[in-house]
């Protein structure tokens, strides 16, 4: 009888979903300026990403928040705070 390969895919996608919150943990904690430093350098790294493929209205979106974060660099919080908020017992 085969073994079922489910909870060695599940395992690896909770090992791969912890890596991607610490990212965006990390990511948050960035200012404006840094973040689009990171962008920019993420494009150049993945050439292959057409930024022609992005609908313009998240293009749009983009603009939008960026300048708002620029415009209020501590109005945010960490990605690990807002997610206490959904992880705390009600």
């Amino acid at each position: 009888m085969a073994k079922s390969k489910a909870p060695v895919a599940a395992e690896r996608r909770s090992k791969d979903v912890s890596k991607v919150d610490e990212l965006m943990a990390a990511i948050a904690k960035l200012s404006a300026d840094e973040r689009e430093d990171l962008f920019d350098r993420i494009e150049e790294e993945y050439p292959s990403f057409d930024p022609a493929d992005i609908p313009a209205w998240h293009v749009e979106l983009l603009k939008k928040r960026l300048a708002d974060a620029k415009a209020n660099p501590g109005a945010g919080i960490p990605l690990d705070e807002y997610l206490k908020k959904f992880r705390q017992p009600r």
